[in-house]
């Protein structure tokens, strides 16, 4: 949890307010509990007191070469190898991680029906269009509900509708859901060693993806271009259906290599300012060429903010794709504009 600068406030905080709320979320159908708990991790970041960071955090000297990987492609390790040097190591020399089965088949299939029933009560709570049907909204708030510091509702069904995505902590169950499996699995523990921090989510850049192939090529990418300097970030994209190379739903394309700045945007034709053009990519990484790495469900790639990337097209893609999107800060120093959550 985050470092409070009085160990006796954080133990209080935790025992007569945390406690409470996560035993209730717990209990089946408690949507009263579960939006309590989503819109108690967005307004407590702030009225949290933050202690110092740890230290550096990630360096190169503490990377070393753990990870043999030459330079332009992205290793891949199983999770069962999963761990900070191993992290730090990609992170350093490539730029990016695949960790395969980092999730189980059995939670993955879980996750992706809850994206189905996330966007289905999405599009189902109105504005999307005259066939948009009548719901209990008491019911369906678990599943979809703007917290009320973030309460333009049309915005948000614009969002769904016009992408095939939705903010994940728009869904008080499925945010929940995937920030438990997440903390099982040990990466709160991994992600502070990597930050030498305590770690918060993104609220804007957490989403769930049900994603149809694209129409035309996508511009490329860097998300740190949307966020403030000297930050920490990782970044865990979680395939839930295959996707990539060789599959029938579109994954991603990554530029292998270790960025440290934003690449020039909005040059050679891209489609907007804050993009880069497929051909300034070609132009300004002659000897490592994008990569297209084949997902299986449950499967992960791990990136930060400097990392460029693009949603794959192509002909061969003709399936939807399923994913979970999930951006960690360190808490000291995080983006502000990308609204932090308490995790």
């Amino acid at each position: 949890m985050v470092v409070f600068a009085d160990e006796n406030i954080a133990q209080d905080a935790h025992r007569d307010y945390w406690l409470p709320l996560q035993k209730a979320a717990k209990v089946e159908n408690d949507a009263s509990a579960l939006i309590a708990l989503r819109d108690a991790r967005l307004s407590w970041f702030d009225k949290m007191p933050r202690g110092s960071n740890h230290a550096h955090g990630f360096r190169p000297s503490d990377a070393g070469a753990l990870l043999s990987e030459r330079r332009g492609k992205i290793p891949e390790i199983q999770a069962d190898d999963l761990e900070i040097g191993v992290l730090a190591s990609a992170m350093y020399r490539n730029g990016a991680l695949i960790v395969r089965k980092l999730v189980s088949k059995s939670d993955a299939s879980v996750v992706r029906d809850m994206i189905d029933r996330t966007l289905n009560s999405a599009a189902a709570s109105g504005a999307l269009g005259e066939d948009s049907k009548p719901v209990d909204q008491d019911r369906e708030a678990e599943w979809f509900c703007p917290p009320p510091a973030k309460a333009d509702r049309r915005a948000h069904l614009s969002f769904v509708k016009n992408t095939g995505s939705v903010e994940t902590f728009m869904s008080p169950r499925t945010s929940n859901h995937l920030l438990t499996l997440y903390d099982q699995l040990g990466l709160r523990s991994l992600m502070s060693a990597y930050f030498s921090d305590d770690v918060c989510v993104s609220f804007n850049k957490s989403v769930l993806r049900r994603v149809a192939p694209l129409q035309s090529p996508a511009d490329w990418h860097q998300d740190g271009a949307f966020m403030s300097p000297n930050i920490k970030s990782l970044n865990v994209w979680l395939a839930l259906t295959p996707c990539g190379e060789g599959k029938d739903a579109p994954g991603l394309d990554l530029v292998p290599q270790r960025l440290d700045e934003i690449v020039e945007t909005g040059l050679n034709g891209a489609n907007f300012d804050w993009s880069v053009s497929a051909i300034t990519v070609r132009e300004t990484f002659p000897d490592t060429p994008p990569v297209r790495p084949t997902f299986g469900v449950g499967d992960a790639i791990f990136f930060d903010h400097y990392n460029l990337h693009a949603t794959s097209f192509g002909p061969e893609f003709t399936e939807n794709r399923y994913a979970a999107e999930t951006w960690f800060f360190a808490t000291n120093q995080c983006p502000e504009n990308q609204n932090p959550v308490y995790w």
